[in-house]
């Protein structure tokens, strides 16, 4: 869930906003128009704002030459650092100057996450809310069948597969909890 308010909400057909109650922050989580299709909408974690220097190296987030403290939430799926360089730039980025106006944002699966490392930073106008709560999160499961849609049978079979394992794959523990 995200409140939408707290960065100034768009009004329903138009493009004006309501006053925002304050500017996205470092650390923030945001859900926005992904830059790229902006009938996509993305859910980040903002690391640094416009005017900021950001580096990543072997892992290690720096702004302004300060490393960053990584959420509790942020996870490595792995300890390999994969050198960085022209579309590697998952372990090893920048430094890069934020342009005003703009916020570059990872996500917190880091070594999984298509980011501002990858397509670029986010312009202030395409942020659309904060989130706050995670309502539902569900356990990928690689043995899980995959769905064909030119096979319609496949829907069913994913369908059953899920309901059957449905006690194993949400991940309870994190229903309803804050996002930091």
């Amino acid at each position: 869930m995200a409140n939408k308010f707290i960065y100034g909400a768009c009004l329903p057909f138009t493009h004006w906003r309501l006053p925002a109650l304050r500017d996205p922050r470092s650390g923030d989580v945001v859900v926005f128009r992904f830059p790229e299709d902006r009938r996509k909408s993305f859910i980040k974690r903002i690391v640094a704002s416009g005017g900021d220097t950001v580096e990543i190296i072997a892992k290690k987030v720096f702004v302004n030459h300060a490393e960053v403290a990584e959420p509790s939430s942020a996870v490595h799926f792995d300890q390999i650092t994969v050198p960085g360089g022209v579309g590697q730039p998952r372990d090893n980025f920048g430094p890069l100057l934020v342009p005003q106006g703009n916020y570059f944002v990872l996500g917190d699966n880091r070594d999984n996450s298509a980011d501002s490392r990858y397509w670029g930073c986010v312009p202030r106008d395409l942020i659309i809310a904060k989130a706050f709560l995670i309502h539902w999160s569900w356990c990928p499961d690689d043995d899980a069948p995959a769905v064909i849609l030119t096979k319609p049978l496949s829907i069913l079979n994913s369908f059953g597969y899920n309901i059957r394992h449905l006690s194993s794959r949400v991940r309870w523990n994190r229903l309803f909890s804050a996002v930091s």
